[in-house]
C-alpha cells in the first residue's frame, strides 16, 4: 500500500533528536518492514511553542498553500497515495495539510496519537485547538498510542467512530548491537559503564531516572551509569544511594562529550542514519518542503 506520512510536530528526518522524532521513525520503519511503500508528504512544521496567534495564522496559510500544491501534483504528475497517515495531532502542532489533501483526493485519513486538551479551547492556542479538533473529527480512524487519550477522543468523535489502541513496540535489534563489546568488557573485569544523555526535570522525566536507578541496582556487572543533562546536578541528591553519577554540561562540555562519543558503542532505541537510509529504496520522499 502506498502511504503518505506526515508528522506536523517534527519530521522523522529533522536534525534535532527527540522522542517524537524517534516514534515517527519507528512508525515509518514498521510500515517499511511490513512492505508498504511510504513517502514523507511534507516537512512543514506546524509547531507553535509559545501560543503566538500571528504565527498560527501564518502557518495555517502556508499549510493551505502546501495542501493545494500537493493535490495538484498528485492529480497531474504523480499517482496519489492510497492512505494519508499523520503522526501526532494536538493543539500546538495541528495537521494543516492532511485533512484537505485526503478530502480532495478521496483517500482515507488516519491519525496516530491524536490528543485533546479541553482547556486549550480558549487562550493562546485556541486556533490550533480548533484545527486539531477538526482533523480528529475528519479522520477515518484514530490510532492511540497513549490509552489516556481514548475517552476524550470518543467524546469528540462519538462512541461508534473507529478508534484503536496500538500496543507499545520497540526495535530490539538496536539494544543488542553492542552486545559483543559489552561481553568483552565484562570478561576483562572492567565492568560496563552506561551513559544516559537526556533532559532532567521534575515530573515524568525524573520518574524515568528513578526507574533507571532501581533497575541498575539489580545488575552486578554494571559499574556505574553516568547521567548528563542541563539540570543533572540539581537532582543528584535524590540518587545518593544509587550507582548513578550526575554531570551537568555547558557548551564546552557538550562539545567534548560529542567528540568522546564518536568512538562509543551506543545501545539505544534510536535508529541509525544507515538504517534509515536502507529504507529509501522503498520509500520515495516527496519534494515538498
Amino acid at each position: 500500500m502506498r502511504i503518505a506520512f506526515y508528522a506536523p510536530l517534527k519530521s522523522p528526518d529533522h536534525p534535532v533528536p527527540s522522542g517524537d522524532r524517534q516514534i515517527a521513525r519507528a512508525l515509518l520503519r514498521a510500515l517499511d518492514d511490513a512492505h508498504h511503500d511510504t513517502l514523507i508528504a511534507s516537512r512543514l512544521r506546524s509547531f507553535d511553542k509559545h501560543g503566538d496567534a500571528h504565527r498560527q495564522a501564518r502557518l495555517q496559510r502556508i499549510g493551505a498553500r502546501m495542501a493545494a500544491r500537493i493535490v495538484r501534483r498528485w492529480r497531474t504528475t504523480t499517482p496519489p497515495p492510497e492512505v494519508w497517515l499523520t503522526y501526532h495531532v494536538y493543539h500546538k502542532a495541528p495537521d494543516l495539510i492532511g485533512p484537505v489533501v485526503s478530502r480532495e483526493l478521496g483517500i482515507p485519513y488516519v491519525a496516530v496519537e491524536a490528543s485533546v486538551t479541553p482547556r486549550q479551547r480558549e487562550g493562546p492556542w485556541a486556533r490550533g485547538h480548533a484545527l486539531a479538533i477538526d482533523a480528529i473529527r475528519r479522520a477515518d480512524t484514530i490510532i492511540c498510542i497513549n490509552p489516556r487519550d481514548v475517552n476524550a477522543l470518543r467524546r469528540i468523535r462519538g462512541e461508534e467512530a473507529p478508534l484503536d489502541v496500538m500496543a507499545p513496540f520497540i526495535d530490539v535489534a538496536a539494544f543488542t548491537a553492542g552486545r559483543d563489546g559489552a561481553r568483552r568488557l565484562a570478561d576483562d573485569g572492567r565492568g560496563i559503564r552506561l551513559l544516559t544523555v537526556a533532559m532532567m526535570r521534575d515530573g515524568a522525566k525524573l520518574a524515568s531516572y528513578r526507574l533507571l536507578a532501581n533497575a541498575l541496582a539489580h545488575l552486578d556487572d554494571v559499574r556505574a551509569s553516568s547521567v548528563m543533562g542541563p539540570r543533572a546536578t540539581t537532582s543528584s541528591a535524590r540518587f545518593k544511594r544509587s550507582a548513578i553519577a550526575f554531570r551537568s554540561w555547558g557548551n564546552a562540555r557538550r562539545k567534548r562529550l560529542q567528540h568522546r562519543c564518536a568512538t562509543v558503542t551506543f545501545l539505544s532505541g534510536r535508529p541509525s542514519t544507515k538504517r534509515l537510509a536502507s529504507c529509501s529504496s522503498r520509500r520515495r520522499r516527496a519534494e515538498f518542503r
